[in-house]
C-alpha cells in the first residue's frame, strides 16, 4: 500500500512492452482501463480506502457525458494519434470499480445511460454486446462480441441487479467449448479471472479444474498469474489455502513493495510489432486482491439482540417450546414444531420471542422480573404470533387446513402462557382476554369490509374501506403490546396507569407503522387476491376508480404508476408520522429511556422508509437518463446515436 501511495497519479500510468521477452517497459500510456481494474482490485482491501478514493475522483473525470469510457484517459495524447471509439470493456470495468468502491459514485442516472449504451450495442435482446460504441455501418473491425467485455458487462449487471441470462449462455458455451479466448488478451488468465467473477452458471466447476491444470509447483508461473488465478478461485468458493502459492507471491515482492510489471493486455502495435500493457501499480493491486482473499476466514460472532443475555434468553425460549410440544400427540407435535421452527428462523422470530427483555430494558427502572416470567412471555408472544399467522393465512384464502389445529394449540398455549406469567394479576389476565376479543373482531371487519371478488382476471370494485381510524392498521397486531402490558405491571404500572396507556399508544403508532410498511411491498399481491390493504384502498381512491368490474391486466399497470409517482410518497409520510408518535408516546409515559433499545425498532422503520424516498427518487433519475437525455422514446427504442 505504501507503494501505490507514494505513486500518487503515475498509478494511472501504465507501459507497453514488445511481447516474446520479459516485460520491458518502452512506452507509457495513460489509460483508464488500468486505474479501473485497479481500483475493482482495492476494493477488497480495507487497507486501501485512501489511495481507492484518490484513483476514484481521478476516474470519475473521465467519464463523458453518456457515461461512457474511453481506452486513453482524457488528457492523454493517444486521444488524437491513435483515436480510439469508447468501449464497452473499459465503461463497465470503470463503472464496477467506482461501485465497489462506493455506490453512491453510479448513481441511478448513469445506470440509465449505462443501459441505453446496452441496447445501442446488443446483438440480440439481452445481449451478448458489440464491443464498440460506434454506429451500426461502422467498419467490421470495430463490430465484434468478444467474451472478456460481456464478461465484465455481466459482473457489473449482478452488483445492480441480475445477470441476464444470455450472458450466462454465453459465457457458458465457450466454457462448455473450450473457446476461452479473446483479441485483447495474451494470455486465458485475464478471461479466467474475469469469468470467475461474473459467471452463475452450471460450469463453474469446468472453470476450477482449468485454473488447476494451469498450476504447476503450486503456483501459476509468474506472480499476475498467480494472483488472477488464486482470486478467480476464491470467486469460484474453491478456499483451500494453496499456502504455496500465497508463499510464492509473498517471496516475489520487491524491495520498494510491489510486485513487478507484466503484460496484461495488448496495446497498440508498434512498427508491425505486437506490444503488451502492464505495470507494476497493476501488478501490486491484483496481487493485494489475491493476498486478501487468501486470509484465513476470522470467526464471526454476530449478536443479532440489541441487549445482553438475549442469546441465553432466546435458548430457554426454544428450549421451553420444544418440551411442550414433545408432550404433545406425534401428529400434532410435527405440525407445531413446524410452525414454531419457521417462526423463530423468519425475520421476525428474534423480535417476537425477546420483545419481554427488550421492552424490560427500555426502561427507566428496571423491573424486578424473573427470567423464567420473560422466557413464559416470550412463549407467550410467539404463540400467540402464530396462531394469528395461520388464521391470517385463512382470512387470505392460503391457510393449510392441516396447520389449523396445530394453529389452535398454539393459541391455547399462548393464554396459558400468559396466566403462567402474571397468575394472580386479575387486571392483567382480563386486558389479556379483551385485547384478543379485539384482535378477532378486526380480523372479522377486515373480512367483510376489505374483500373484493376476483375471477377470471378481473376484479368487482365495491365500496372502498374506511381506514380512517388508525385502529384499522393495528388492531390485527395489537397482541404484540400485551407483553409490555406484562412488564409494566411487574415494574408496578397497572393495566389502567396513564403511563401503561402511553406505551399501549406508542405500540398502536408502531404496528400500524409496521402495517404500512408491508402493505408498501404487497399492495400488487394484494390486488390481485382482492384484498383491499389501506394502499390498496389509497391508489384506487386517489385514481377515482368507481365501483364497477375491472380487468386487472388494465388497473394494476394504471395503479402502478399512480403508486410509483404519489401513493408511495404519501404512505412514506403516513409511516414517520406513526413512528413519530410512537416515540411521543414513550416519553409522555415517563417510563421509558429516550436511548431504549425500543427506539431501535423505530428507527428501522424510518430507515426503511428513507430508503424507499432514495430508491424511488433513484428510479426517476435512472428513466430521465435512459429516455430524455440521450434520445430514448418511452418504448426503450433509440432515436438515434446513442450517445457516444
Amino acid at each position: 500500500m505504501a507503494f501505490l501511495a507514494s505513486l500518487q497519479k503515475k498509478a494511472y500510468l501504465s507501459y507497453s512492452s514488445p511481447v516474446g521477452r520479459t516485460f520491458q517497459a518502452a512506452t507509457s500510456y495513460q489509460t483508464t482501463f488500468v486505474p479501473a481494474l485497479m481500483l475493482a482490485c482495492l476494493a477488497a482491501v480495507p487497507e486501501a480506502e485512501a489511495v481507492r478514493a484518490d484513483i476514484a475522483a481521478w476516474l470519475l473525470r473521465q467519464r463523458s457525458k453518456a457515461w461512457s469510457f474511453n481506452y486513453w484517459a482524457a488528457n492523454a495524447p493517444e486521444r488524437n494519434t491513435l483515436p480510439y471509439p469508447d468501449d464497452l470493456d473499459d465503461t463497465f470495468c470503470a463503472l464496477l470499480g467506482l461501485r465497489l468502491h462506493d455506490a453512491a459514485l453510479v448513481p441511478e442516472a448513469a445506470l440509465g445511460c449505462a443501459v441505453r449504451l446496452l441496447l445501442a450495442t446488443e446483438t440480440k435482446v439481452g445481449g451478448p454486446y458489440r464491443t464498440w460504441l460506434v454506429e451500426a455501418d461502422a467498419p467490421a473491425v470495430w463490430q465484434d462480441v468478444d467474451l472478456a467485455v460481456n464478461s465484465n458487462i455481466a459482473c457489473f449487471l449482478e452488483q445492480v441487479g441480475s445477470p441476464l441470462p444470455n450472458l450466462t449462455a454465453y459465457m457458458q458455451s465457450a466454457l462448455v467449448n473450450g473457446t476461452l479466448r479473446s483479441p485483447y488478451y495474451p494470455s486465458e488468465y485475464p478471461l479466467l479471472y474475469y469469468l470467475a467473477r461474473a459467471y452463475r452458471g452450471t460450469a463453474r466447476q469446468t472453470l476450477v479444474t482449468r485454473l488447476l491444470q494451469l498450476q504447476h509447483n503450486g503456483y501459476w508461473d509468474t506472480p499476475l498469474q498467480t494472483a488472477l488465478a488464486l482470486t478467480a478461485l476464491h470467486r469460484l468458493g474453491e478456499l483451500a489455502p494453496h499456502q504455496d502459492a500465497v508463499m510464492y507471491l509473498r517471496g516475489q515482492q520487491l524491495p520498494d513493495g510491489s510486485w513487478p510489471a507484466e503484460g496484461f493486455c495488448f496495446d497498440p502495435a508498434q512498427k508491425g510489432k505486437q506490444y503488451v500493457n502492464g505495470s507494476a501499480a497493476l501488478t501490486t493491486a491484483f496481487v493485494l486482491e489475491a493476498l486478501v482473499c487468501s486470509r484465513p476466514a476470522k470467526p464471526e460472532y454476530i449478536d443479532r439482540v440489541p441487549m445482553e443475555g438475549g442469546g441465553e434468553l432466546e435458548q430457554r425460549i426454544r428450549g421451553q417450546a420444544a418440551t411442550q410440544s414433545s408432550q404433545l400427540p406425534t401428529v400434532l407435535r410435527v405440525e407445531l414444531e413446524a410452525l414454531l421452527s419457521g417462526l423463530m428462523r423468519g425475520s421476525d422470530g428474534q423480535e417476537v420471542m425477546l420483545l419481554p427483555s427488550l421492552f424490560a430494558r427500555s426502561l427507566r427502572k428496571p423491573p424486578n422480573i424473573r427470567q423464567a416470567t420473560l422466557v413464559e412471555l416470550g412463549l407467550a408472544n410467539v404463540y400467540g404470533w402464530l396462531a394469528y399467522t395461520v388464521f391470517d393465512n385463512f382470512l387470505d384464502d392460503e391457510g393449510t387446513p392441516r396447520q389449523l389445529p396445530a394453529a389452535l394449540t398454539a393459541l391455547r398455549q399462548s393464554v396459558a402462557s400468559f396466566w403462567r406469567a402474571r397468575p394472580k394479576d386479575q387486571a392483567f389476565q382480563a386486558v389479556v382476554g379483551s385485547m384478543f376479543n379485539t384482535i378477532d373482531a378486526a380480523n372479522a371487519w377486515e373480512l367483510r369490509h376489505c374483500r373484493f371478488v376476483v375471477g377470471d382476471g378481473n376484479i368487482t370494485i365495491g365500496r372502498l374501506p374506511d381506514y380512517r381510524p388508525a385502529a384499522r392498521l393495528f388492531e390485527r397486531s395489537l397482541g404484540h403490546a400485551l407483553t409490555p402490558i406484562a412488564v409494566l405491571a411487574a415494574a408496578g404500572y397497572s393495566p389502567s396507569s396513564p403511563q401503561t396507556g402511553h406505551v399501549v399508544r406508542a405500540f398502536q403508532h408502531y404496528l400500524a407503522a409496521r402495517q404500512l410498511n408491508d402493505d408498501l411491498h404487497d399492495w400488487e399481491q394484494d390486488m390481485s387476491r382482492g384484498q383491499v390493504s389501506y394502499v390498496v384502498a389509497g391508489i384506487l381512491r386517489e385514481l377515482q376508480v368507481a365501483p364497477g368490474d375491472y380487468a386487472l391486466v388494465t388497473l394494476v399497470p394504471r395503479m402502478r404508476t399512480r403508486f410509483w409517482n404519489h401513493t408511495l410518497l404519501n404512505i412514506c409520510d403516513v409511516v414517520v408520522r406513526h413512528t413519530k408518535q410512537a416515540r411521543r408516546e414513550l416519553r409522555l409515559s415517563g417510563a421509558c429511556r429516550d436511548d431504549s433499545p425500543l427506539h431501535e425498532l423505530l428507527n428501522r422503520l424510518d430507515a426503511t422508509a428513507a430508503r424507499t424516498r432514495t430508491e424511488q427518487s433513484g428510479a426517476e433519475a435512472f428513466l430521465a437518463a435512459y429516455r430524455g437525455e440521450l434520445g430514448v422514446d418511452d418504448h426503450g427504442r433509440s432515436n438515434g446515436r446513442p450517445g457516444v
